[in-house]
């Protein structure tokens, strides 16, 4: 059986793309769309219900356990946490919830001061207790956290000292110290119970209390249905900024066409638009009757990532990943897949991060240098079959990829062709992304394609590339390298930006060069929202995962989202 032919996508002439993209951009971000909130109450119209869209189910609304774009979206808007982080990623205290955070000179603790009056959504005190009770369930390994309780093992200590102050006690003097206790919070009242039978709350008379969330933040839950909608409602009682809609409806919609056209017809108020659907399916008048586009850069990475546990023959070795990158053909895929609207990635920071590595240069497309790479790794072509082997095992493994995601379809469809021409038989497996998540936290999977964003401060990102987050932490992939694990703890140990920025510069160039990634392209935040909204914002994470985020979103009064 030949190998030799390789199939593609049918060409699109650059010149093409960038018009096509170019015209999209030049309609993109409309002045009125990031008009802030007026003063003026009475320019406000607060009973109107907004209806999002989810692209996904969530696999809870326990923010504990908080590991994907759809549980974000719906629990920034549950809960509140003292600490939150800007659109540019500061850190900040939460004036809805902290009267003050004060360290200590030496940095080896710190007191919070909670506002006083702060209750649950059932009307129980929220206190300096439920803080430490949330730290306590981080702590413990039972209770599958993963990268939510990164950083944590700065913390030797959190004590409720009183109902309205906390103690933190930090095992080291450390510049992150602050981001490693914005860790998410939840109800004591809730989960106390749940916990003498339960040890993990993830199962039994937990999955309830995960679907039915008691938060404190300015909406309250009041209905999931799974595959249909999850509705929240103004919480009346909020003690922050009162929020602009009466009701949000998330409503659950995989297929971006069926997202797009629901968008035209009114039934949706705001979507993530694919590359294709942002430059050519936006520019109809009828479109334009009833929603606007938005681009803003992001740090979000899209790759596909190697388990090297392992527990699979293949990926254990730097030769056979590095091989698996150069037959990926980037250019291509950025032109055919993402119409020019996405850039290359070379590594874990994107550009435009204060970690970024400039120096870093894109890993070439050639499919003879991934061969020779292969036969160097003792992956030869056997003349029978045509497929590589190595003794008795064929190098045939299987990829997962959310089928929410028309895009990664596209890409791998194209990726796996190019592999067969090099005797590589990758099986594309698409399945749901709950399900991938459930897969990937336990190591069960030999390849998966994802997408990443970039922490606020990069050593939250420990929890991914340092060898201790293997066990216990959002190291799926198993990724072992003594020099990242020694850049990391020596970055978190220095107050010198500097110092910090060359230790994360550095641990770019390593991790690119071991390539436990194929690193694919950096995504744009590409969005279309309603005609009449306003308030909207993008930062590094995008349109939301920052605050205020969509709490900012505001209608008019006098114009209405829903057409009469």
């Amino acid at each position: 059986m030949s190998r030799s032919k390789r199939t593609a996508f049918r060409a699109v002439p650059l010149a093409t793309v960038a018009w096509t993209c170019g015209l999209a951009l030049a309609a993109a971000n409309p002045p009125h769309l990031s008009e802030p909130p007026p003063q003026d109450p009475m320019r406000l119209d607060n009973h109107q219900t907004l209806v999002r869209r989810l692209e996904g189910n969530p696999r809870t609304l326990n923010p504990l356990f908080r590991a994907s774009g759809p549980e974000y979206a719906v629990l920034e808007l549950l809960y509140d946490a003292p600490f939150v982080f800007d659109a540019q990623m500061r850190w900040q205290l939460n004036s809805a919830v902290a009267e003050s955070y004060q360290e200590s000179d030496d940095h080896l603790s710190a007191t919070l001061v909670l506002k006083t009056g702060l209750t649950w959504h059932d009307g129980k005190p929220f206190t300096a207790h439920d803080v430490a009770f949330s730290y306590a369930q981080l702590s413990d390994t039972q209770v599958p956290a993963g990268a939510n309780r990164s950083g944590l093992e700065l913390l030797t200590s959190c004590t409720a000292v009183s109902d309205h102050e906390v103690r933190f006690t930090f095992r080291e003097a450390s510049p992150v110290t602050r981001v490693s206790i914005a860790f998410p919070i939840i109800a004591r009242h809730v989960f106390n119970s749940i916990k003498t039978t339960d040890a993990t709350l993830a199962s039994g008379p937990a999955v309830q209390a995960n679907r039915n969330p008691v938060g404190n933040g300015p909406y309250r839950f009041v209905e999931w249905r799974d595959d249909e909608h999850i509705v929240l409602e103004r919480w009346e009682d909020y003690t922050g900024s009162a929020a602009h809609f009466k009701r949000i409806v998330f409503r659950i919609v995989r297929d971006p066409k069926a997202a797009l056209l629901a968008l035209r017809k009114g039934e949706l108020d705001e979507m993530r638009l694919t590359p294709a659907q942002f430059a050519a399916q936006t520019a109809s008048e009828g479109f334009a009757k009833v929603a606007v586009t938005a681009r803003g850069d992001q740090w979000v990475t899209n790759y596909i990532g190697w388990n090297m546990d392992g527990r699979n023959p293949f990926f254990g070795d730097a030769r056979v990943r590095q091989a698996m990158s150069h037959a990926f053909d980037a250019e291509q895929i950025l032109q055919n897949v993402y119409q020019g609207a996405y850039s290359r990635s070379t590594g874990i920071y994107p550009p435009g991060a204060w970690m970024f590595n400039p120096q870093i240069k894109a890993q070439h497309h050639s499919l003879a240098d991934a061969g020779d790479l292969l036969d160097q790794a003792g992956w030869k072509i056997d003349p029978e079959s045509g497929w590589r082997t190595k003794g008795e095992i064929t190098f045939a493994f299987e990829l997962l990829c959310p089928q929410e995601s028309s895009t990664g379809r596209q890409t791998l469809t194209y990726y796996q062709q190019a592999l067969r021409s090099i005797g590589v038989d990758m099986k594309l497996r698409l399945i749901e992304y709950a399900t991938l998540l459930d897969l990937r936290r336990r190591h069960e999977f030999q390849a998966y394609y994802g997408a990443w964003t970039t922490s606020a401060d990069p050593d939250q990102d420990r929890g991914m590339w340092h060898s201790r987050a293997i066990s216990d932490g959002a190291n799926f992939i198993s990724y072992r390298n003594s020099r990242v694990d020694a850049l990391f703890d020596r970055a978190r140990r220095s107050f010198d930006y500097h110092e910090r920025r060359q230790c994360y510069q550095q641990i770019h160039r390593l991790i690119y060069e071991d390539q436990p990634f194929t690193f694919v392209s950096v995504s744009p935040s590409l969005w279309a929202f309603n005609k009449h909204l306003r308030g909207v914002g993008f930062g590094p994470r995008g349109v939301f995962y920052w605050h205020p985020g969509p709490r900012n979103w505001w209608v008019q009064r006098g114009t209405s989202l829903r057409a009469p």
